[in-house]
């Protein structure tokens, strides 16, 4: 049986991850991007956008969560482009903090029962709670390294003329 004070430790721990990842970021890194051309399965997204892409889908997620228990249908996820004001370290931290809070509240609110019973996602697969929400921790931890490797990059870039 899951348990809401061990999933909110896994998100805790996961988050922190995340904002090691970002500690000290500058808006000129919050540009860099992956060289290449996006694929259709790659998006080579700036740091920026990858971090608006980690609060939004969290967002996501607890609405989902919240609208399941209370019986309310939640349309499956769809990507919302970054509001253009959304360019600073500052502002981007702030939306990760926005998006985190609600969930802890809401996880706190839920019980080993209702963390754990199978239940249809938005998308007609079965999930759980529990799972959905450690799904979260791991997005967390997958985007930090993505923001680790992208923040490395400068410090091997060639030295421009």
């Amino acid at each position: 049986m899951t348990s809401a004070p061990a999933l909110i430790a896994t998100l805790s721990a996961a988050r922190d991850v995340l904002l090691a990842a970002i500690e000290g970021l500058t808006a000129e890194e919050l540009l860099r991007a992956p060289p290449g051309p996006a694929t259709d399965t790659d998006e080579r997204w700036p740091i920026r956008d990858v971090l608006w892409h980690i609060g939004m889908y969290e967002d996501y997620l607890r609405r989902w969560v919240d609208g399941t228990r209370r019986g309310i249908a939640v349309e499956p996820y769809a990507a919302r482009r970054r509001p253009m004001h959304m360019e600073t370290p500052e502002l981007l931290r702030a939306w990760l903090d926005q998006t985190r809070r609600p969930t802890i509240v809401l996880v706190g609110k839920l019980g080993a029962a209702d963390l754990d019973a199978a239940r249809a996602d938005a998308a007609g697969h079965e999930t759980t709670f529990a799972l959905a929400l450690g799904a979260l921790a791991a997005h967390d931890r997958a985007h930090a390294e993505q923001v680790r490797a992208l923040r490395a990059t400068a410090e091997h870039a060639e030295p421009a003329d």
